[in-house]
């Protein structure tokens, strides 16, 4: 089933890009957050790319010479080049956008770059072998793919036909749907070299060490611990939840979860939802009281509050009581905090045996990263 941001586009009849090679830049909305972000990744590529330029694979044979040292200014006797000016301009913008702790973005910017440089030579090559370019050896590879058939554009159209919705019909989307199938086969050319090569991918994970403190499902001795921000009225922490139990589940022994509070001031109810959550926690009811307020995030006031806790059958006198103290205020001050150290500005925030993973994501996103955490020596 389709689950980027494609489907978006064929919904809108925006198709794919056409362009061999292209990467899908746009980054769909995923998170709730104090402040709208950086423009992510396509600015992180452009920034890498500039940077990386003269490092990167070259198709075999005679590479150019570098082109002469060009004066563009003159200082008594000393001379300031054009390539010094862009240096300058390169180490400025990295500065800029990874200068200050985004440690995460830039190993998102460093991983599709290293994932661009590594596709770039292995067509190189690929083209080099059989005498022709990189253009001409994908024309030619993509005249050899079988073309979309009607059944395909059929089981695609029914895979997602609850995304797409009722008011669009089959003919209609047809088109897009060809030419979004036809595009993904000329992207896996490149995929398929990569399966047949050996690739050996040595960049490594940044980490935050996040405390494991909350209430938590799994078993503590589990190889990998998610320490969860969540905010009660952010809509993406909501849609994050079946995704994450579904993830438990899958792991019953070597995943665990720990639920930290991460109420945003741009919702207003979401720290006095956080702060209830911690009474209910009080009275051993927390993840029964923390499903009710999801379930319930246009409802969060005070009175409703107190009403999920009757509903448990907590003792209300007692959960009223934990709400005006200043422990719990504590508490959830305390995670806020945490978050903020450790690089967390909007929800939902994992982090993943303390690598971070923004916002919304799909299960297979995290089944990766579990995977991977799995598979380290030690673990």
């Amino acid at each position: 089933m389709l689950t980027r941001p494609e489907l978006a586009r064929l919904i809108t009849r925006n198709g794919p890009s056409q362009e061999s090679g292209s990467k899908d830049s746009s980054v769909p909305t995923r998170r709730c957050a104090e402040v709208s972000g950086v423009s992510a990744s396509r600015r992180w590529v452009v920034v890498l790319t500039t940077l990386v330029t003269g490092f990167g694979c070259a198709a075999s044979g005679p590479q150019p010479a570098a082109p002469p040292r060009e004066v563009v200014a003159t200082v008594d006797h000393h001379e300031i080049s054009l390539q010094a000016v862009d240096q300058r301009i390169k180490d400025d913008l990295f500065e800029q956008e990874f200068g200050h702790g985004s440690t995460v973005q830039l190993h998102h910017a460093r991983r599709q770059t290293l994932d661009e440089l590594i596709e770039s030579y292995l067509l190189e090559r690929a083209a080099d072998l059989d005498g022709l370019t990189v253009d001409e050896w994908l024309e030619r590879a993509s005249s050899e793919l079988p073309p979309v058939t009607q059944a395909e554009i059929q089981v695609f159209f029914d895979e997602n036909r609850e995304q797409i919705g009722d008011g669009v019909t089959l003919d209609e989307l047809a088109p897009q749907i060809r030419a979004y199938l036809e595009h993904t086969r000329r992207t896996d050319i490149s995929g398929q070299l990569r399966r047949e090569a050996v690739v050996d991918i040595q960049l490594s994970r940044p980490r935050v060490q996040v405390a494991h403190r909350g209430p938590s499902l799994g078993p503590e001795t589990a190889s990998v611990t998610i320490v969860a921000f969540g905010d009660y009225q952010c809509p993406f922490c909501a849609r994050s939840e079946p995704v994450i139990r579904e993830l438990l589940e899958r792991y019953p022994e070597s995943l665990r979860l720990i639920h930290r509070h991460l109420p945003l001031s741009m919702h207003a109810e979401a720290r006095g939802a956080a702060e209830a959550a911690v009474c209910a926690e009080a009275q051993q009811r927390f993840w029964d009281y923390h499903d009710l307020l999801f379930a319930n995030q246009r409802a969060l006031g005070r009175d409703a509050l107190l009403d999920y806790a009757r509903q448990l059958g907590l003792d209300v006198e007692t959960f009223e009581s934990c709400l005006n103290s200043e422990q719990t205020v504590a508490r959830v001050e305390e995670d806020m905090r945490a978050a903020r150290e450790a690089g967390a500005s909007g929800t939902p925030a994992f982090f993943i045996n303390g690598i971070m993973l923004s916002g919304a994501q799909p299960i297979e996103e995290f089944e990766a990263l579990v995977e991977e955490e799995l598979q380290r020596p030690g673990e």
